[in-house]
């Protein structure tokens, strides 16, 4: 089922060095199951130039390692003077960890090009139960579940649709 559909990364990349999504999209790219990738450059410049977009996973939000398989985009050519597309997906065969970053990578000599990067995010999971839910704050439960709570007037083994911010 598809989520949603994001531009995650927007600017100019000037040499080799590897550039990467906002870090404030890393909860929401490592929601999903599935990462679909459309690159659109233009303004490329440099002898030869590539791109490369790979997918990077970590537990803690801080140390990235790229995710097992291949790029998500293969490294392709780029065209000077034109609009340059690409595209590629994740499958999902490899869950991802929480947090999910992209790493762009220009190749070539003196590589330098305008690029776009869209994301289509897809759960392969219909039941909300079983899906990863959001992180809210450090948070990682929905804002509203249902959970087993002790509250004066209720019984015990009741089961009450609570906030996990109350107290019980």
């Amino acid at each position: 089922m598809r989520k949603q559909v994001i531009l995650v990364f927007d600017d100019f990349i000037n040499g080799t060095t590897s550039v990467y999504t906002p870090s404030q999209l890393n909860d929401v790219l490592g929601r999903s199951d599935q990462i679909a990738a459309h690159a659109v450059s233009d303004q490329a410049s440099g002898t030869s130039p590539t791109i490369t977009v790979r997918i990077q996973a970590s537990g803690d939000n801080r140390n990235f390692d790229d995710k097992a398989g291949s790029a998500l985009i293969a490294t392709s050519n780029l065209t000077a003077n034109a609009t340059n597309s690409h595209h590629g997906a994740d499958g999902g065969s490899t869950q991802n960890d929480a947090y999910v970053r992209l790493a762009i990578t220009l190749g070539g000599t003196s590589p330098s090009a305008h690029v776009k990067l869209y994301v289509c995010l897809r759960d392969q999971s219909t039941d909300s139960l079983t899906s990863r839910p959001p992180s809210r704050g450090g948070n990682r439960w929905p804002t509203r579940f249902i959970a087993p709570c002790v509250t004066p007037g209720i019984p015990r083994r009741s089961t009450v649709e609570r906030s996990p911010i109350s107290a019980c």
